[in-house]
């Protein structure tokens, strides 16, 4: 983790203060490819972030979409849609709406 990023988030996140809130990345709430300049920066938060950078697939995959954020917005929205056309098979009995 970046030295600078460390030292803030223990101002911002105190131990004496354990259930604070913080941004997962600089976006300011904005949907866009943001987490991964972050992630790429060394500014990740969580295990899932190291993981993704641990594979060159994923490094590869971050920096694409830093470099062509447009590209990243579109394959997001085509992954989502595949996502939601995938039947929900829940234990108990449970359904996805659909409308």
């Amino acid at each position: 983790m970046d030295p600078e990023f460390a030292e803030m988030l223990k101002v911002q996140c105190p131990q004496t203060k354990p259930f604070g809130f913080m941004a997962l990345d600089a976006s300011n709430g904005t949907f866009d490819s943001t987490y991964y300049l972050d992630l790429l920066t060394n500014k990740g938060l969580l295990e899932s972030d190291v993981a993704l950078l641990s594979d060159l697939l994923g490094v590869e995959y971050a920096i694409k979409a830093v470099q062509d954020p447009n590209t990243f917005l579109f394959e997001f929205g085509i992954a989502m849609i595949k996502m939601g056309n995938i039947p929900s098979v829940d234990p108990y009995g449970w359904r996805l709406c659909l409308h």
